[in-house]
């Protein structure tokens, strides 16, 4: 899907963005629709828990 030049934009379910440095929610959405070319870090790993 983000190899794919035809589609810009990516849907996503339930997404939520979080500061690296305090783990705090700075963002939360239930369908945002991103644009590949402004994807820096996708990183299941770092969601606090």
């Amino acid at each position: 899907m983000l190899n794919q030049g035809d589609e810009n934009f990516i849907p996503i379910i339930d997404a939520k963005v979080y500061c690296l440095v305090t783990g705090n929610v700075l963002f939360q959405s239930e369908f945002p629709a991103v644009n590949k070319q402004h994807i820096i870090l996708i990183a299941n790993h770092l969601v606090p828990t």
